[in-house]
């Protein structure tokens, strides 16, 4: 647009320099012509859905099948493995092992019973393949004149098929660590885990030898058992950028977005899910959302066949009720208060549970989706689009061009298909952003096409070079009729084209 402006300029500054050299002009016959000059500024789209795919910043946009514009959001959570609530409880026991001497010998097999549970009440544990722990063994006290060794069996603790085994001096100090990893467990009926104790010594009387026998807390990759009721309290938040995006003010509302969760467990562990909802911001906002039906359902365990696991699926939908937020009170999230039970419903003498762990260590997932249809009640949208004005730029430094301009107009071309009421003011601003002429006054927009010119006068042009003018702000107001709710719709559209025409009295000179 410059360019052309500048041939406008170049002829208006000839005839300037004639006047400036005092050439005299017969006023009666001198031929003057006007000047017109008509350029495109800018094309402005309130974002619909071609434009919103193009300069929007939404995931997931789409159109549903009756054909209105939808904005999907999705999120996944994991429901994480807690050693402390499921893991196996360490063990720790002095043990007083009694012998009796024969002849100079001690030959002597006593076993202890270690029972292993989780950290719930009412738990055991029935088999595990155990990733990290150890067994630490201290000799307390040994009497004297007693001399030999001490051979700790665990027949039902075993690793390539072979049970754990470790044979210890009577002379050792100190506490002696064995690493478990790697070994597999697997308890009575009782639940307990059975240690067996040979004394293969010789000495003269009979006595005691106090030990110390702890094993640590135990990492597993796969359990079995009861786990007890284990409650989950968790917190998950998705993105809700809406409002982000749109730069809304004035009461939104939204209807019919609709809530699909999918859980999938692969623990075979059967859960009872909750939920509470809540639309939130950074600075204080948390509107609880009042479902129907409640967020709450049950998750059945997965199953285990052989060295498969068939993890369970489980699916909750739900409409968000109706809801409405005030000016400046939008929120930038939805809030998952999340509360999960295992073992609702459990009998620890008929249940059996257990847990694979690999690379993925969450008991669960759960995959929410948020679909919002742009069904919608707008009290108040405002939108500032800014367009790039210059003036003194376009006018240079030739001061005769303000007074040369017979009249000057921006001139919108409006295409409006869009379900709102819509009203369009615009603004002169300088570069700090403060006003120095409205030069369009709220007018309505009327549905389909319409021109809407706006005259720029010899006192505004004046005033736009003094106050250096560098954009003009296009303020578009909507809202939907009545108040009520409509569906936008993936044909609705409204594009407004500027363009601006000059028109001055110049010397004919050629």
């Amino acid at each position: 647009m410059k360019s052309k402006i500048s041939i406008l300029i170049i002829v208006i500054l000839a005839f300037s320099s004639c006047l400036r050299d005092n050439i005299v002009w017969d006023s009666e016959n001198v031929d003057y012509r006007s000047w017109k000059l008509a350029a495109p500024i800018a094309k402005i789209h309130i974002p619909l859905y071609e434009t919103m795919k193009k300069e929007l910043d939404f995931d997931d946009l789409f159109v549903n099948e009756k054909g209105v514009i939808c904005i999907r959001y999705t999120q996944t959570e994991n429901i994480e493995w807690d050693n402390e609530k499921i893991g196996i409880r360490g063990y720790e026991k002095n043990w007083m092992i009694p012998y009796v001497a024969h002849s100079g010998s001690v030959n002597t097999n006593t076993s202890f019973k270690m029972p292993l549970m989780t950290y719930q009440y009412d738990s055991y544990v029935k088999i595990a393949e155990l990733s990290t722990g150890k067994i630490n063994f201290t000799l307390i006290t040994v009497p004297g004149g007693l001399s030999g060794n001490i051979i700790i069996t665990i027949p039902k603790l075993t690793k390539d098929g072979k049970a754990f085994t470790e044979t210890i001096s009577l002379s050792s100090v100190g506490t002696l660590n064995y690493p478990i990893a790697g070994y597999m467990l697997e308890t009575d009926d009782n639940h307990d885990l059975e240690v067996e104790f040979s004394i293969n010594a010789s000495g003269t009387t009979s006595g005691i030898v106090n030990i110390h026998f702890e094993v640590t807390k135990m990492d597993v990759s796969y359990l079995s058992g009861y786990f007890g009721k284990v409650e989950y309290n968790e917190e998950y938040e998705i993105n809700f950028d809406f409002f982000d995006e749109f730069n809304f003010n004035g009461t939104f509302g939204f209807r019919e977005i609709k809530m699909d969760t999918k859980a999938t467990n692969r623990a075979g562990l059967p859960m009872e899910v909750k939920a509470d909802l809540f639309f939130t911001d950074e600075i204080g906002l948390n509107k609880k959302l009042n479902l129907s039906p409640p967020f709450k359902f049950d998750m059945s365990g997965a199953a285990k066949t052989g060295d498969n696991v068939t993890p369970s699926v489980n699916t909750f939908s739900t409409m968000l009720p109706e809801i409405e937020f005030e000016n400046g009170k939008y929120p930038t999230k939805l809030k998952f208060e999340f509360n999960g039970t295992t073992n609702p419903n459990g009998n620890p003498d008929t249940d059996v549970n257990f847990i694979v762990k690999n690379n993925n260590e969450s008991l669960a997932n759960v995959d929410f989706t948020l679909t919002v249809p742009l069904y919608i009640k707008v009290e108040e949208f405002s939108r500032m689009d800014i367009m790039d004005f210059d003036y003194n730029d376009i006018i240079s430094d030739y001061e005769d061009f303000s007074t040369s301009v017979k009249s000057m107009s921006i001139n919108l071309a409006i295409a409006n298909n869009l379900p709102f009421e819509i009203t369009l003011a615009a603004t002169a601003i300088d570069d700090f952003g403060k006003h120095v002429e409205q030069i369009l006054h709220p007018t309505h927009v009327t549905k389909g096409t319409q021109n809407i010119s706006i005259p720029i006068i010899q006192y505004q042009l004046e005033k736009f070079k003094s106050e250096d003018v560098k954009n003009i702000i296009f303020h578009t107001t909507a809202k939907t009729a009545n108040g009520g709710y409509v569906e936008v719709k993936e044909d609705f559209f409204l594009d407004i084209d500027v363009s601006m025409r000059f028109e001055a009295e110049i010397l004919n000179l050629f």
